[in-house]
């Protein structure tokens, strides 16, 4: 089975402070990962910089594509970050927010979320949920 991500040489760097090193790592499709590590050690700098959310040096490829040659579209539809506390006060149960996930595999409309998607229903499915 093909890595569905590859990190390799992975570093970010905050003003003049590398918080970030050499990360390496790849995953297959349907494969978990868990990153461990105390308060402030970078976890959670990885993971945005993994999605394209803050700028690294090194090389993120998703199926075999850079992630810098991937649309914000095409990269959303890969991967995306839900930050431990959100920023938004809305107050979303947890399908609405799972389907807010499937809005890069629809066309652009002014209507909310399709709460019954069967994507929907597959990932809290198999999430548990």
């Amino acid at each position: 089975m093909p890595e569905a991500l590859r990190v390799d040489g992975l570093h970010v760097e905050r003003g003049t402070r590398s918080v970030v090193r050499g990360v390496r790592f790849s995953a297959r499709h349907g494969e978990f990962l868990a990153i461990v590590g105390p308060n402030g050690a970078g976890k959670s700098t990885l993971l945005k910089a993994v999605a394209g959310l803050l700028p690294f040096g090194g090389s993120v490829t998703v199926d075999g594509r850079s992630l810098a040659a991937l649309s914000v579209r095409e990269r959303a539809r890969h991967m995306a970050y839900v930050p431990q506390e959100a920023t938004l006060r809305a107050h979303l149960d947890v399908r609405a927010v799972v389907a807010q996930g499937r809005h890069a595999h629809h066309a652009f409309t002014w209507r909310g979320p399709d709460l019954h998607e069967p994507a929907v229903d597959r990932a809290l499915a198999a999430t548990d949920l």
